[in-house]
């Protein structure tokens, strides 16, 4: 079995794992399992089979179809949310949105367009959004799931305000603090999707506009901060600190290739580094220590032009990495040549030397009929071997019977020999001309690739 029918078969397992169950969001492990396998180039076949069952399955299958995708749009790389994002994919939506008997799974479709609107900000899923809320069949469903988005961020903001009263937090009923897990989690994906959405944007410059996204972002960052300063969600510190780091990485990216200042970069450094704040007021002897901190995190960054003097080197190393491999290639393709001209040499050889063989062998044959038709001698010129002797020599002395047939059959195993011998001396040259030519073939078509790879590098 190849690798990619492994692959597939793997999708399908865990696809069927997470459609029979009743908590799709918990199974974490089968969901990470199948994001690698999207990173590994499986997005495809993962795709087609949700959209099977987000199309032909029970509505059921359907709500955890949209449950799996957006799982998966959270887990994997930014590519994920363009293959999703596509024309195909917001006309499927669409039809199934409107098709289904069931309307929770209607209201669970554009309210999860809604939210990849608000992460990733891709012109797919925007028009998507938009025919939803065009339709006549769907207006109202879209008009009640966007103002409960809606009212779910505004609880967000303003659960701020309500942690300074630590008397309030306690007196926090069982509901309250599910409902401030919630926003917890709301607020994380917000900044996960603004994060990918960055992401995204760096990779793919023309489509998205970057500047507004990086600015979210760094909001984002700043709320972090705040919130683990305030300890207001402890439980979520862990997923705070990862999201600061992510933020400041991908900020300080953004800032060397665009030049915007997002506070990341060698400017913000230069600023924390400086001996005043920024508006000529020297820091207090209470702030050497975050100085001192500040002074830690910015000694091992580099600034834009190391950065791109490595990416340069490194470009150049691959360069001459794949020009040597090519002149390797060439010098096997060379070698494949030799081997193949000599074989053909050899077969051209021996192929004469069993032409002169065989008729050696016939003559020695016609010569044994004759002895058996009692023929008196043999010709002198039939012999060809003793030369002048034979034109001298006497009639040859009569044989028996026994030895005549005797004769005729080792002519004859001697024939069947030879043909044997020859059908597989024929074969094995086949073989090893199929080989050298399917090695030659594979010789050419490398060095093909590798000098289309070489014309794309320089």
């Amino acid at each position: 079995m190849s690798l990619h029918e492994q692959n597939r078969q793997r999708v399908v397992e865990l696809l069927r794992s997470l459609y029979t169950s009743h908590n799709v969001e918990g199974e974490r492990e089968i969901i990470m399992a199948l994001a690698n396998l999207v990173q590994q180039g499986n997005a495809q076949v993962v795709l087609d089979d949700v959209k099977e069952h987000l199309k032909h399955g029970t509505t059921t299958e359907q709500e955890r179809s949209v449950i799996i995708l957006d799982q998966l749009l959270l887990n994997c790389m930014p590519q994920f949310a363009g293959m999703v994002s596509s024309e195909k994919w917001a006309d499927s939506l669409v039809k199934v949105a409107k098709s289904t008997t069931s309307e929770r799974v209607t209201y669970k479709i554009i309210e999860t367009v809604i939210l990849w609107q608000k992460r990733y900000r891709t012109d797919g899923f925007k028009r998507c959004a938009q025919r939803f809320a065009q339709s006549k069949l769907l207006g109202e469903t879209y008009n009640r799931a966007w103002q409960r988005i809606a009212a779910e961020e505004r609880s967000v903001v303003s659960g701020k305000d309500s942690s300074k009263d630590s008397k309030e937090q306690d007196s926090l009923t069982n509901r309250d603090k599910l409902q401030a897990l919630n926003k917890a989690e709301t607020f994380l994906l917000e900044a996960q999707g603004d994060l990918a959405s960055l992401e995204y944007a760096l990779e793919h410059p023309n489509i998205l506009h970057a500047e507004d996204i990086a600015k979210e972002c760094r909001d984002h960052k700043f709320k972090c901060m705040r919130l683990l300063e305030t300890g207001q969600y402890e439980g979520f510190a862990p997923e705070l600190m990862q999201l600061m780091e992510r933020f400041s990485e991908v900020l300080e990216l953004f800032e060397a290739m665009t030049g915007f200042d997002t506070g990341e970069g060698e400017a913000a450094r230069q600023r924390a580094l400086s001996a005043d704040d920024g508006n000529g007021v020297a820091m207090d002897s209470d702030d050497e220590e975050h100085a001192k901190r500040l002074r830690q995190r910015a000694a091992p960054r580099q600034n834009a032009e190391q950065v791109m003097l490595k990416a340069q080197e490194a470009t150049q190393q691959l360069v001459q990495q794949e020009r040597s491999v090519v002149a390797d290639l060439h010098k096997q393709l060379g070698e494949l040549r030799r081997k193949n001209a000599e074989l053909s040499n050899k077969y051209k050889d021996a192929k004469a030397k069993n032409k002169a063989a065989v008729a050696t062998l016939e003559m020695y044959a016609d010569q044994v009929e004759e002895l058996k038709a009692g023929g008196a001698g043999v010709p002198a010129g039939g012999l060809g071997v003793a030369g002048a002797g034979a034109k001298v020599a006497n009639a040859a002395p009569p044989i028996s019977v026994e030895v005549a047939r005797r004769m005729r059959d080792n002519v004859q195993f001697i024939r069947q020999s030879l043909q044997a011998l020859r059908e597989q001396h024929a074969a094995d040259i086949q073989k090893e001309s199929a080989y050298y030519a399917a090695q030659l073939t594979s010789a050419i078509a490398s060095i093909v690739a590798a000098a289309k790879q070489e014309r794309h590098a320089d």
